[in-house]
């Protein structure tokens, strides 16, 4: 679910084709207090709040990730009017409270735009982060780092070789999840042959797969930035089209977007 900057504390994470309420509730003098940015982040917090608490603690809850991680990169032209402002190079060079003065200093307008934030399943996040994984240490020759070390992933950057076995590792990833699909439509026939209606949830494991296979390739792009075969590409974007127009002629209820816990 994408939840914009117009998603309140008075609404539910519900499916994606939901929209979000009007907040009645006049802002705090803390909450006024904020930078649009800070704000966001806090009303975003409080609802998630307000929607695990419905939920066993013991139960799959819910958590935010972004849709990008680094909103500024996606502001036509902000990075090179930061740059200028700060008369620096890099926006690495920057310190610590330059960079909360940045993000402070982002309008209403562009958060509300640019910064897209997501209320995911805490164990399809954990599939995601496998799945990414997975595609960053395709490269076997350059997987030096261990489980608990964090590293920018096992590939060298302008290594085109990297990127052909990033291919593989995705078209394997969206093949898993178009199994998922295929078995959760079997299922549906199932119960439609023998007139039941108990389908809920049953193309729940095929949406997690699905998400988290395509925003893995998304959030990765070494294999779609140094390629010289982009036919590859072609192929990989047919199949996530197909994947997620098989998906998406499942119910909400059926893929799991409707709460087990709340039926919301």
């Amino acid at each position: 679910i994408i939840m914009s900057a117009a998603a309140t504390s008075s609404a539910s994470a519900t499916s994606g084709k939901r929209k979000a309420g009007d907040d009645d509730d006049a802002p705090s003098a803390a909450a006024s207090n904020l930078s649009p940015y800070a704000a966001k982040n806090d009303r975003l917090t409080k609802l998630l709040e307000g929607v695990n608490s419905k939920i066993p603690k013991k139960s799959d809850q819910y958590t935010l990730i972004s849709i990008n991680d680094n909103v500024l990169n996606l502001i036509p032209g902000k990075i090179d009017r930061i740059k200028d402002e700060y008369g620096v190079d890099w926006l690495e060079d920057l310190s610590s409270d330059q960079v909360k003065a940045v993000y402070a200093n982002l309008t209403k307008e562009e958060v509300e735009e640019y910064h897209q934030l997501m209320v995911v399943r805490e164990s399809t996040v954990k599939l995601f982060e496998k799945s990414i994984k997975a595609i960053q240490y395709s490269d076997s020759r350059f997987n030096s780092a261990s489980d608990d070390e964090e590293s920018g992933g096992g590939f060298l950057m302008f290594n085109t070789y990297s990127s052909y076995l990033m291919v593989e590792v995705i078209t394997k990833q969206l093949s898993a999840a178009t199994r998922e699909v295929n078995k959760a439509t079997k299922a549906i026939k199932a119960a439609d042959a023998a007139g039941s209606t108990a389908t809920k949830g049953v193309a729940e494991a095929a949406f997690a797969a699905a998400f988290a296979a395509t925003f893995a390739s998304d959030q990765v792009d070494h294999w779609r930035n140094d390629t010289e075969e982009p036919e590859s590409l072609v192929t990989i974007a047919a199949k996530i089209q197909k994947l997620w127009r098989d998906l998406l002629c499942f119910t909400d209820a059926e893929l799991g977007l409707v709460d087990s816990n709340t039926d919301e």
